[in-house]
């Protein structure tokens, strides 16, 4: 295969086969740059990938002129080093949040003891105990919940922000990378089992106090 090249901005090529150029009918459009053969391989796994860069080392006169899935390679590993990243950052970030809610509504019941125990004394049953533990517990989430959605929507708004101002995406093409609707669901589903962690925490502690009378919670100094 022979190309011509005549103007480089424009990128004009002339296509002919090896035997169209050796008889001279390069002349009627002008002479080529150079003349050779070029082979496209469609390669779709690594060990095919690796024998066919040992053969072109092998060949002196063959030249690599670019790898498409050797570049594909390192960013799908690039990627999945950011993304084991990320996950293990989420899950660390996760089981504090965690402890920290159980530590807080559980101090919360604890400190509480002598009030509990004088609201049952007028009259307060178990199951408006257990009613309440749940309504803070919807509280929690329901904050948790409006506070996390605010967090993602103002994150992916900056990111589009930051790619459009270093031109790396069309103001056009805001909401295409990542739609603002994509982490809402997610953070439904935490916001759920958050629920369920507060409730648990409330309820435990309100069970084992519940063991003792009450004149001995009314009386108990923390």
């Amino acid at each position: 295969m022979g190309i011509y090249e005549p103007d480089e901005e424009n990128k004009h090529y002339l296509i002919a086969t090896l035997d169209q150029y050796e008889a001279g009918e390069y002349r009627m459009y002008g002479n080529f740059s150079y003349a050779g053969s070029v082979i496209e391989c469609d390669i779709k796994s690594p060990e095919v990938h690796e024998k066919a860069l040992k053969y072109v080392k092998a060949n002196k006169d063959m030249d690599l002129w670019f790898d498409m899935f050797g570049e594909m390679q390192k960013v799908r590993t690039t990627i999945s080093a950011y993304s084991i990243a990320s996950r293990f950052v989420t899950v660390l970030i996760a089981v504090i949040a965690i402890v920290n809610m159980v530590n807080i509504v559980s101090t919360g019941i604890v400190n509480r003891k002598s009030e509990l125990a004088s609201m049952q004394c007028v009259g307060m049953t178990r199951g408006q105990l257990n009613k309440m533990a749940v309504i803070e517990g919807l509280q929690y989430a329901i904050f948790a919940t409006i506070g996390a959605i605010l967090l993602c929507m103002g994150g992916i708004f900056l990111t589009e922000r930051f790619l459009i101002l270093t031109e790396l995406l069309e103001p056009g093409k805001s909401g295409t990378i990542i739609k603002y609707s994509e982490p809402v669901w997610r953070v439904f589903a935490a916001s759920g089992f958050t629920f369920i962690i507060s409730v648990v925490a409330a309820i435990i502690p309100l069970r084992i106090m519940q063991k003792t009378s009450l004149i001995d919670q009314i009386r108990s100094v923390d």
